[in-house]
């Protein structure tokens, strides 16, 4: 409602911008020349069309922000549940140690459409197993890592340049829990970060 108000408040500066009073004051003359007043009327017709104009693109605009707004909110919200559900699927296997399974469930992750890249990063900041296996045992740059491994949730936007189209990157710290101190001991926050890349248009439930 504030931006149509804006809107509503810019149309009616204008239309007062349209009254015949003299610029310093002065009251009008009672006459006035032919020219003159078809000059008047002349620009009261341009700024009336040009109001009608430029108010509906105003609205539009309004209107088009909002919606992508809410757009962006679902995106978002479709992602984080994504992601919630790949750490819940595999929290058994990272607990008991077994890699091999989470690489089968990354593997499993790519017949979902809109899905572009699962890794599961150590916290040394290298890929130990991946959507795509030629990525394993590489580093894994960027800040979005490097805040994940001190056990800051990152989430940012993206574009593939190969497809050309906008992803959104969430990367997850994964806290050294109780049940993992028999194999990392319980100095260590974080183990790793679960990065998790998706197409912006992929869709919650898919």
């Amino acid at each position: 409602m504030k931006d149509e108000k804006l809107v509503i408040d810019g149309l009616k500066m204008v239309l007062k911008g349209l009254g015949e009073e003299d610029p310093h004051g002065r009251a009008p003359s009672p006459g006035g020349s032919p020219i003159t007043d078809g000059r008047k009327t002349l620009k009261k017709t341009f700024v009336v069309l040009l109001v009608m104009m430029i108010v509906p693109m105003g609205l539009f605009l309004v209107t088009l922000r909002k919606q992508n707004e809410e757009l962006l909110r679902q995106q978002t919200e479709s992602a984080q549940r994504f992601t919630d559900a790949v750490l819940a699927g595999m929290r058994v296997s990272l607990v008991q140690g077994e890699m091999d399974e989470i690489q089968y469930q990354f593997h499993l992750y790519r017949q979902i459409h809109g899905v572009k890249s699962l890794q599961l990063i150590d916290q040394a900041g290298y890929i130990k197993r991946s959507m795509d296996s030629r990525d394993i045992g590489k580093r894994a740059d960027g800040m979005a890592i490097e805040n994940a491994l001190t056990g800051e949730r990152s989430f940012s936007f993206g574009y593939d340049k190969e497809r050309h189209r906008n992803t959104i990157e969430i990367s997850v710290p994964l806290a050294n829990e109780k049940d993992c101190y028999s194999c990392h001991g319980s100095s260590v926050k974080h183990l790793g970060v679960l990065r998790v890349v998706l197409d912006a248009r992929m869709k919650a439930g898919q």
